[in-house]
């Protein structure tokens, strides 16, 4: 899905069905933030809460102590095939979360990576962590919608993202036979024999690169043929209408909206939906969800809906602080510039004051990633990391 359903549906939605706004938009905007988030460099910072800390390598530098936090990013791109690693700590957790399977589990066909679209009365893997926040009672309440808008997003992309996995592979082989916008019967494109095409499936067999943004596109329907598996011909016909089976997504989410409200004391402010009222609702929401400029997006639903639109990452994180005492500092600067010299290929910020909803955001990120990978993510760079600046801290 795009920013279009990733924010404007999810805030309308939560409105819709009884939040407040202020909390709308940090759920939304957290939501769409998933895909936005592609901060990699770690940083130094004296403002790490406890519950943060394991994502973070504690560092003495003579007198000075600070701590050397790794951002855990949700955000990729596709304009080269990403490696296995990549699809392993960003896609697949967070984009095309596997049904049932963990990356550490074994499976008897490459076709069980693919993602399907999930409920709430269905166990999933991502089913399993929405339970997880609607049911923690010892997390605070603005936690848990940083928490809820960054499950949102997954759960949600299982609806787009039906039918390919995260994996490079012959699962995801695609022929698009037909992409038509919903308004105009007029509109059909036919990919499957073009050049591009044939070369996606062999080099950009990722995700959904193979047939482009048309699985996310809230105003397309298509159709598109799969493998059943790697030597088999293209026997699997799929096709959908976007704007409905996004509609159908929306239901799943008001329903978790709904228990979210319910659980933490909010029972008065939810708005229950009729079925008459819901049936109006996905109206106007398949009508929202046909446009697509971006530059338009906030006017439009707006014009629909009646809501304030107007994410942004500083409404969620703030501005960050650089922290001056750093650079001061002498014993830190004298071994921050060894620490530069002795790992020149990691980017390394000098040190930000971030706020608590960016550790959140990243903590659970961090926690939905080793969740999909079947346990903490060992990860080498973070371990040369810790070893150079051992030796550092000795000197």
């Amino acid at each position: 899905m795009n920013k279009n359903f990733h924010y404007h549906a999810i805030k309308t939605i939560a409105r819709e069905t009884g939040f407040r706004e202020d909390d709308a938009e940090l759920i939304a905007c957290c939501s769409q933030l998933v895909d936005d988030f592609t901060d990699f460099k770690p940083f130094f910072a004296k403002n790490v809460p406890d519950y943060a800390k394991h994502l973070t390598i504690p560092v003495t530098f003579g007198s000075y102590v600070v701590d050397l936090f790794i951002p855990v990013s949700t955000g990729f791109s596709l304009l080269t095939t990403p490696s296995e690693k990549v699809q392993k700590l960003s896609i697949i957790p967070f984009h095309f979360i596997p049904e049932k399977h963990k990356l550490n589990e074994h499976v008897d066909s490459r076709a069980e990576w693919r993602t399907v679209p999930a409920r709430m009365d269905r166990q999933s893997l991502i089913q399993t962590k929405m339970l997880e926040i609607l049911s923690n009672s010892n997390m605070e309440y603005q936690d848990k919608l940083v928490s809820l808008g960054l499950l949102l997003h997954t759960f949600a992309d299982t609806y787009a993202h039906q039918m390919f996995s995260g994996y490079h592979g012959w699962e995801n082989y695609c022929q698009l036979s037909g992409v038509y916008n919903v308004l105009d019967s007029n509109s059909n494109h036919d990919l499957s024999n073009s050049v591009i095409n044939y070369i996606g499936q062999r080099l950009l067999a990722v995700g959904h690169a193979n047939v482009a943004h048309v699985p996310d596109d809230t105003e397309q329907r298509f159709t598109f043929r799969l493998k059943t598996s790697e030597n088999s011909d293209y026997d699997i016909f799929y096709g959908r209408s976007n704007p409905i089976e996004f509609t159908k997504c929306a239901r799943e989410i008001n329903g978790i909206m709904e228990k979210f409200l319910l659980i933490n004391g909010r029972k008065d402010d939810i708005k229950y939906f009729t079925k008459s009222r819901w049936e109006s609702f996905t109206v106007n929401l398949c009508r929202a969800m046909l446009q697509q400029s971006e530059d338009l997006l906030n006017q439009h639903w707006h014009s629909i809906f009646g809501y304030d639109y107007h994410y942004s990452r500083d409404n969620v994180f703030g501005v960050s602080q650089q922290h001056d005492d750093l650079t001061e500092n002498p014993d830190f600067s004298c071994k921050y510039a060894k620490l530069k010299e002795l790992i020149p290929n990691t980017p390394l910020a000098i040190g930000y004051k971030m706020n608590n909803n960016y550790y959140r955001f990243n903590v659970q990120a961090y926690d939905l990633r080793s969740f999909v990978n079947g346990g903490n993510v060992v990860d080498e760079e973070r371990e040369k990391m810790v070893e150079i600046i051992n030796n550092i801290q000795k000197i």
